[in-house]
């Protein structure tokens, strides 16, 4: 690797198979001390994923006193090696772009910063921090919020003379409608196992309630779950909600041909999915946002967060200054945040992101104010960092079930027994 003398940059990817989890032991040991004394000099190692890669490039320019080495990998095997590293006491990263809950004191490795970062900064996240708190401690910072709405194509929408559903049941009403009067046409899509993130979570359904530090409240079988189900079962056997992979280049191409009326999706959706032309393609001045839907019996009409990554700062960082300063800088810097694909945590810098977005011809409306309502009505019953992975869960038990035609309300059960497994595996007590 070449160094500059004030400065080095590595940019590589980690190729290694996922490490597979060690036992529970390894990671739940006694926590070592934090760092207390902070080395200027030492290079700060940064994990991220290539999304975020040019804001840590950007920083590394405006920095150009800290030595700083930028690695990409890949989020999904964060867990599996800090483990690694706790076991063998070595190699954790000093900081990292990564899903919430590699932030969980449950690792052991991830640094407190409530008396690193000053409060008037933690306060500018408002409720959007809650998945980097812990026992009332700090321990990471949201980089992004990952709120859904319903996206549509407000010209098909117009063409055909239907109405925005503001009910799940409207929207399977509209859906059986589509299915007789524009066979062919889609309204959203359950063969991934993003359908969680798209129906489950917003409905309330309790996978990963967690009612204690160490508690979980899962039932699978719940109403609100089975209603979820029974409605994709319809939808998908209509053929107006499709039970390819949401990421599949065959939905990828029904998309780019036209055929999706409407999807629920993350407010990242219309960036990352809607726009490229490598992905759906729809034309300028086509995309609107409307509210997510409200399910017959909840109190509001409650969205989901599908995403939403931290910034991690490791307790063994060398220079543990420089690395809370760089965390810091990519989750609340307007000169990266206001710039970046996804929705700004940190609401200060909101301001200068949605006036780009309120200005792109690109939708067909001003898509901020929905954006902005659907923060507010996350639900909270899934609002929640957990040890467990309910997306593979569902890629394990539901995704096949949807893809091969059968019964997803069926295999509910199957789901439940998959779940509370997987939350005794990493200690939790499952309340069912």
């Amino acid at each position: 690797m070449m160094h500059s003398p004030a400065r080095s940059t590595r940019t590589a990817m980690i190729a290694a198979a996922l490490v597979a989890p060690l036992a529970l032991s390894a990671c739940a040991g006694s926590p070592s001390q934090e760092q207390t004394e902070s080395d200027p000099t030492a290079p700060v190692v940064v994990w991220t994923d290539s999304t975020r890669q040019p804001g840590f490039e950007a920083y590394a320019a405006a920095h150009p006193d800290v030595d700083l080495e930028i690695t990409v990998y890949k989020p999904a095997e964060l867990i599996s090696k800090v483990q690694l590293f706790n076991a063998s006491g070595s190699g954790w990263p000093d900081v990292v772009f990564a899903p919430a809950q590699g932030a969980d004191p449950y690792y052991e490795w991830a640094a407190s910063l409530d008396d690193k970062i000053d409060a008037d900064t933690l306060e500018g996240f408002g409720t959007a921090n809650r998945p980097c708190e812990f026992n009332g401690k700090t321990y990471c910072l949201v980089n992004d919020v990952s709120q859904m709405v319903l996206w549509y194509n407000a010209d098909l929408m117009a063409q055909f003379g239907y109405e925005v559903p503001t009910t799940w049941d409207e929207y399977a009403d509209l859906g059986k409608r589509v299915a007789k009067e524009h066979p062919g046409y889609l309204i959203g899509s359950a063969g991934s196992s993003f359908m969680y993130h798209s129906f489950f979570r917003a409905a309330g359904c309790p996978l990963q309630d967690v009612t204690g530090e160490n508690e979980v409240h899962i039932d699978a079988t719940d109403p609100n779950c089975v209603a979820v189900a029974e409605m994709l079962d319809e939808l998908i056997a209509a053929g107006v909600v499709s039970n390819l992979d949401l990421w599949s280049p065959e939905l990828t191409t029904l998309a780019q041909e036209g055929k999706v009326l409407m999807h629920p999706g993350a407010s990242w959706f219309g960036e990352f999915v809607f726009r490229p032309e490598a992905s759906w393609a729809f034309g300028e001045g086509t995309l609107a946002a409307a509210a997510y839907p409200k399910w017959s019996g909840a109190d509001e009409a409650y969205s989901a967060n599908a995403g939403g990554g931290t910034y991690i700062v490791s307790k063994h960082a060398a220079n543990l200054d420089a690395a809370v300063d760089i965390a810091t800088w990519m989750a609340t810097s307007s000169e990266y945040q206001a710039t970046a694909p996804t929705y700004p945590a940190y609401t200060p810098v909101l301001g200068e992101w949605g006036e780009r977005i309120s200005a792109d011809p690109f939708y067909a409306e001003d898509p901020m104010p929905v954006l902005a309502e659907a923060v507010d009505l996350i639900n909270p019953i899934n609002d929640y960092t957990v040890r467990y992975d309910v997306e593979t869960a569902f890629g394990t038990v539901i995704v096949p079930v949807a893809t091969s035609g059968g019964s997803i309300a069926d295999a509910l059960p199957k789901l439940q027994e998959e779940l509370k497994n997987l939350a005794q595996s990493v200690g939790y007590t499952v309340v069912d």
